[in-house]
C-alpha cells in the first residue's frame, strides 16, 4: 500500500504493586512518656500492597511518506486494595490510625496523538502535533461503608461507590430569597430576604445534611495540547497551547476571602458590587451579614465554577544571523530569540488561575482534594530575550 508506510497494533497487560506507606504498617507501636505507656500508632497485621492492573490496546500508523503520524491508545486501569488511613473515633485516643486496604478505583480512557510534517514550500516549513486525552474515573469499592465524606477546609468531597473520586459534595442553590413571599415557601424560618435559597432535595420540608448531593466533578471531559513549529528563511516560530475542558473547580478561596467575619480579611470586589442589598438587586451573591442565620456559607454549588481553559503556554520567536555575517566574526552560529511563557489564558473561571494543583490538608488527604482552589498562586508570565552563540 503506497500511501501507508507503517501500521502497528499493540497490546499490553501488567500488574504493579505499591507499598509506600512507611515502615512496619502491620505493627502497633507504644511509647513511654512521663512514666505512662501510650499507644502512638495502631497497626494492621492484615495490610498488604495495593495493586494496579492495566490493560492497553493501541494502534500506530504513518501515512503519506511519514508526513502524517498517528497513535491511539485505549486503556483500562484498575487499582485495588488502595492503602488509606480510615478515621477512628476520638474516644480511642490520639494514636495514628492504621493503614487498611480500603478502596478500589477504575479508570478507563484513551489517548490520541497526531503529527503532521508539512512539506517545505520554498523557504517555508512547518509541523503540527496534537494530543487529546480523556478518561472516566469511578470508585468501585470502599471499605466499611458505601461512602466517605472528607473535609478540605470548609469544602467537602465525597468518596462513593460508582461515582468519580473526590466529587464535590454539598447543597444545590436556586437563587436568592427576594421578599417575604419567597420566605413563605422556604423551609428555614430563620432566613431573611437576601439569603440563598437552598434546594430541599428530598422534599421533607427542611434543609439539613440529607439534602447534600454531588455538585461537581473535578475531572475534565478531556485534556489537549497543540504544538506547532514554523520556519521561514532565517526565522523560526514555535507555539505550545494546552488546555482542559469540562472540569469543575471548587473556589474555596471565595469562601475564605468573602467570609465577612472577625478575621479582618479584605473581601473580593464582587462581594461589594454584586451583593444583594434590596429586592431585585442580585440573584447570585447573598446579602452581607456576620450573623448568617441561613448559613449561606455552607458548602454549595455557589462555589463551583467551570474550570475549562485554553492557555498559550509557550511562544518562541528566533532569528538566525546569516552565515556570511557570523563567519566574519569567527562564529559558527548566532541566534537571537524571544521567549514568552504563559502569554494568555482563555477561561471563564473567576479565580487567579484555573490550573489547580494538588492541595494538602491537616489529614494529609490532599491527593483526594482534587480541583479545590485554596488560593493557588497563579502562573507567572515570563519574557526572555537572549542570544545563542556557537564558536
Amino acid at each position: 500500500v503506497n500511501w501507508l508506510s507503517e501500521l502497528k497494533i499493540r497490546g499490553s497487560w501488567g500488574k504493579l504493586g505499591n507499598q509506600e506507606i512507611g515502615n512496619f504498617p502491620f505493627a502497633t507501636i507504644y511509647s513511654t512518656s512521663r512514666g505512662v505507656l501510650e499507644k502512638v500508632k495502631t497497626g494492621n497485621e492484615n495490610v498488604k500492597w495495593e495493586t494496579t492492573t492495566q490493560t492497553d490496546i493501541g494502534v500506530d500508523a504513518a501515512v503519506f511518506s511519514d508526513r502524517l503520524l498517528f497513535s491511539f491508545d485505549y486503556y483500562i486501569k484498575k487499582t485495588e486494595d488502595i492503602l488509606i488511613q480510615l478515621p477512628v473515633s476520638y474516644t480511642s485516643g490520639s494514636a495514628e490510625p492504621p493503614f487498611v486496604n480500603g478502596a478500589s478505583i477504575e479508570n478507563k480512557g484513551f489517548d490520541i496523538a497526531a503529527t503532521y510534517r508539512g512539506t517545505n514550500m520554498g523557504n517555508f516549513g512547518y509541523d503540527v502535533s496534537v494530543n487529546v486525552s480523556a478518561f472516566n474515573n469511578k470508585v468501585t469499592s470502599l471499605a466499611e461503608a458505601k461512602e466517605r465524606i472528607i473535609n478540605v477546609n470548609s469544602a467537602q468531597v465525597l468518596l462513593r461507590e460508582n461515582e468519580p473520586l473526590s466529587s464535590f459534595f454539598g447543597y444545590k442553590t436556586n437563587g436568592i430569597l427576594q421578599n417575604a413571599q419567597d420566605l413563605d415557601t422556604y423551609p428555614n424560618p430563620d432566613a431573611q430576604p437576601g439569603d440563598i435559597r437552598f434546594v430541599d432535595i428530598n422534599n421533607d420540608g427542611t434543609i439539613n445534611d440529607d439534602d447534600r448531593t454531588i455538585i461537581g466533578n473535578p475531572f475534565p471531559d478531556f485534556t489537549y495540547s497543540l504544538i506547532s513549529n514554523f520556519s521561514y528563511k532565517n526565522f523560526d516560530l514555535s507555539l505550545f497551547f494546552n488546555g482542559v475542558q469540562g472540569n469543575d473547580i471548587y473556589a474555596e478561596v471565595d469562601h475564605i476571602i468573602n467570609s465577612f467575619d472577625a478575621r479582618g480579611f479584605n473581601s473580593k470586589v464582587d462581594l461589594y458590587e454584586n451583593r444583594w442589598h434590596g429586592e431585585g438587586t442580585s440573584n447570585r451573591v447573598p446579602r452581607v451579614t456576620a450573623a448568617d442565620p441561613n448559613n449561606n456559607r455552607r458548602p454549595s454549588d455557589r462555589y463551583v465554577e467551570d474550570g475549562s481553559f485554553l492557555r498559550l503556554k509557550n511562544v518562541s520567536l528566533g532569528y538566525n544571523l546569516p552565515a556570511e555575517l557570523i563567519e566574519k566574526a569567527g562564529m559558527q552560529r548566532a541566534r537571537l530569540y524571544l521567549n514568552i511563557q504563559n502569554l494568555f489564558t482563555i477561561t471563564n473561571y473567576s479565580g487567579l488561575d484555573p490550573e489547580i494543583y494538588g492541595n494538602e490538608n491537616s489529614l494529609n488527604e490532599g491527593d483526594k482534594a482534587i480541583g479545590i482552589d485554596l488560593g493557588t498562586y497563579p502562573k507567572s508570565r515570563t519574557v526572555t530575550l537572549g542570544v545563542n552563540l556557537n564558536f
